[in-house]
């Protein structure tokens, strides 16, 4: 699946998630292997970047916060996973709960490789009090990251690449208290993950479901490793087991391995603040194969991607409609725009499609100065989808 936004950013329609909840598979992957040596006297990498060791080695600390917040639990006990990299991660709330506060610092390291750096964050959204940082050796904030008040991992990645050859430092800060007062940190890649790639400029964010395993899928603009929420992460009366994927078949094509959903048992999610979508116009696309139709009561579609509030007429919507009908909504905050294929356009059952639906924005009059609002014209979907193989 991928967003696209026009090249130049502007801000983001909000809602609280982007969800996925059809078979989407597109595109190739791409993999960001972790590559860590050991720090020497020049300093260009971190030493324990992953707490690996099980400790604080390589990290300073102030305060109480991060002291003994080094952990191997996999989740908070009465939900699910955390999905740390390896066995051990630094959640803060495991030494001190929400209302201990204080800051852990790395050792300095030269940044070098592709001038990437990233890492995995999770905890509390508080962008003042609650954050991870790039900075530099004197304190000066570069980059930095809050939570999404959720306990689940997300990669956040800071092109640094202007800042390649100089000294620079990672530092988790906490000064908040109260609800959500603590924030986490996981594996650090310092100059090893991919830097953009001109090719996809204006792509707001793209899943290809490459993995063909697993409890996350990478998203590939940001590199973040998305959750993928599954019934049985967490069994019951069972033994916990994975989402369920389609085998990988490089005969496919685009459409090798895929991330099955049924609707209502899996799903992935992400903060829309993770997203940053265009206000100029926006284009959706996704590969589907239905297995069946839901009823949808109210006319409500099944979602196959959205960052929408509906009732607030903010984001947008794709999704499928009775037999197979879908259809592309956007609000402006002014409106609610929608559009549904005619009926000799709908999806077929148990068959591939490749649906696209674009929004664009509409061009002022010469000479005008006014400030429309955004979107005025209805979005737009191709005449149809286009048949592919068979879901087996």
């Amino acid at each position: 699946m991928r967003t696209r936004a026009p090249a130049t950013p502007a801000s983001a329609t909000r809602s609280s998630l982007l969800r996925l909840l059809l078979a989407l598979a597109i595109c190739l992957g791409l993999t960001s292997p972790l590559m860590t040596q050991t720090a020497g006297a020049a300093g260009t990498a971190l030493s324990n970047p992953g707490f690996e060791s099980g400790d604080l080695r390589g990290w300073t600390t102030t305060g109480t916060a991060f002291n003994g917040a080094v952990t191997d639990e996999p989740g908070w006990g009465w939900g699910c996973c955390f999905n740390q990299q390896g066995s051990y991660h630094l959640w803060g709330f495991h030494a001190g709960g929400d209302a201990a506060t204080g800051t852990v610092t790395s050792e300095p390291f030269t940044l070098t490789g592709t001038g990437m750096v990233s890492a995995l964050v999770s905890g509390g959204r508080n962008e003042n009090d609650l954050y991870a940082a790039l900075t530099t050796l004197d304190g000066t904030v570069l980059y930095k990251a809050t939570g999404t008040d959720d306990e689940a991992y997300r990669r956040v990645t800071w092109d640094a690449r202007e800042h390649l050859g100089e000294q620079v430092r990672v530092t988790l800060v906490d000064r908040a208290t109260g609800g959500w007062g603590h924030i986490k940190l996981d594996d650090v890649r310092v100059g090893t993950d991919p830097a953009p790639d001109p090719s996809q400029r204006g792509l707001a964010a793209h899943w290809d479901f490459s993995e063909g395993k697993g409890t996350t899928t990478r998203e590939k603009v940001s590199q973040a490793a998305d959750p993928i929420s599954y019934v049985f992460n967490d069994a019951q009366y069972k033994p916990d087991s994975d989402p369920l994927w389609r085998p990988k078949n490089e005969a496919d094509g685009v459409l090798s391995g895929a991330l099955l959903f049924d609707g209502y048992s899996t799903w992935v999610s992400r903060a829309a603040a993770q997203t940053q979508l265009s206000t100029d116009g926006l284009t959706v696309e996704a590969w589907v194969a239905p297995r069946a139709f839901e009823w949808g009561d109210d006319g409500k579609p099944s979602v196959v991607v959205n960052q929408q509030d509906k009732a607030a007429k903010r984001g947008f919507c794709l999704g499928v409609g009775r037999h197979g009908r879908w259809q592309f909504g956007i609000g402006t905050g002014d409106a609610w725009y929608e559009t549904t294929v005619p009926e000799q356009a709908a999806l077929a059952a148990g068959k591939w499609a490749h649906l696209s639906a674009v929004s664009p924005r509409a061009r002022e009059p010469s000479g005008s100065s006014s400030t429309a609002s955004r979107w005025p014209r209805p979005p737009s979907l191709p005449a149809h989808g286009w048949p592919r193989p068979t879901f087996p």
